[in-house]
């Protein structure tokens, strides 16, 4: 019989797995690594089962899963306190300034789905685009999940007014005119908006 151990992906659901074998192999870290909190994990199944503890997958599994829902709540409770409702979160690897807000949804056609609250993505061009969902925990997931998950309070007011920023509304304007940006620039454009792209 081969001693190679199997990758997580054939573990057997009742097999057990001890502490130094999840820490090795990582089975439950990606959402864990997104909230920051795979430390504060490790610290808890070690003080709960002890470090010479062996777990099934299943149980390892909804350990992960009770600690992910109970600090996720918590840090939905801390934004939801901390930025009136509607907090500014950024990615802290991106180089174009990608950025998300939480923001009630404005929508009636929304709101009647029962999807109360929307993720507006931004970035230094501009808003991209949207997601609506029905709580603000939902929302808060989605945004750290993304990797949106450092609260930076003012983020879109240091990007609302920039050249690259007032750039992405021409696009848009253009965009809704629906003609190509060099005839909106040739024939639409105010002389401001020309200036933008050196025209």
């Amino acid at each position: 019989m081969s001693n190679v151990k199997k990758p997580r992906h054939k573990r057997l659901v009742d097999e057990l797995i001890t502490f130094t074998e999840w820490q090795t192999e990582r089975t439950f870290t990606y959402r864990l690594k997104r909230l920051n909190c795979l430390d504060a994990f490790i610290a808890m199944i070690a003080e709960k089962h002890g470090e010479d503890c062996a777990l099934s997958f299943e149980d390892w599994h909804i350990e992960e899963e009770n600690f992910f829902d109970a600090k996720l709540s918590e840090i939905a409770d801390e934004l939801w306190e901390a930025d009136s409702n509607c907090p500014e979160l950024i990615k802290q690897d991106s180089e174009t300034k990608q950025m998300v807000v939480v923001l009630p949804e404005p929508y009636l056609s929304q709101r009647e789905k029962g999807n109360l609250y929307r993720l507006s993505y931004y970035d230094q061009r501009g808003a991209s685009y949207h997601d609506v969902f029905q709580t603000f925990k939902d929302a808060v997931k989605s945004a750290f999940m993304g990797g949106y998950n450092t609260l930076v309070a003012g983020s879109l007011d240091a990007l609302v007014g920039t050249d690259e920023w007032n750039k992405g509304l021409v696009v848009t304007k253009a965009v809704q005119s629906g003609v190509w940006l060099k005839e909106y620039l040739d024939t639409l454009a105010t002389p401001e908006e020309r200036a933008l792209f050196n025209i």
